[in-house]
């Protein structure tokens, strides 16, 4: 019977398995490693004692590996989106009404204003109002500064 592997995290460059139905089977480990390496995953590590397999190349795939495993009859494993990593859907989530309302407002401006932009305007004014108030009070007016430039600065290098 082939034993089940399940994600454990996972990024762009990193893939990490856990088969706790094989923990401290250093053969079987030993095994999974060889034919990984064989299969051009050259950067794979394997842990018998945590029951654990870690693969790293550049631009992974969990379907690759999914079928991969399979087809060797190394691990049997069940892909879906959720399973692939938390932190990216939860991303996902709040990122995909943010990049609609981008979209909106460099259609409104005709490409000129971006989201970042417009925070960074909206962040400056406000410190602006705020030092006109003579509220010079710490943190409002300088920090809106600083988060000014945080956003300004971050969409220039992503301009980049």
């Amino acid at each position: 019977m082939i034993p089940e592997a399940r994600i454990c995290h996972v990024t762009n460059e990193r893939l990490r398995l856990k088969i706790t139905g094989r923990r401290e089977d250093h053969k079987y480990f030993s095994s999974v490693h060889e034919k990984l390496q064989k299969a051009g995953f050259a950067q794979s590590v394997a842990n018998p004692l945590t029951g654990s397999i870690i693969i790293e190349k550049k631009g992974v795939k969990v379907d690759e590996i999914a079928a991969f495993g399979k087809k060797n009859k190394l691990f049997a494993m069940a892909v879906s989106e959720k399973k692939e990593s938390g932190n990216e859907i939860l991303l996902q989530k709040v990122t995909t009404p943010l990049s609609g309302i981008n979209a909106d407002l460099k259609k409104i401006s005709g490409g000129d204003v971006d989201l970042p932009i417009a925070i960074f305007i909206l962040l400056l004014a406000f410190g602006v109002i705020e030092i006109l108030r003579g509220n010079f009070k710490m943190p409002p007016w300088y920090t809106a500064f600083w988060y000014a430039f945080g956003v300004f600065s971050k969409s220039i290098f992503d301009s980049r």
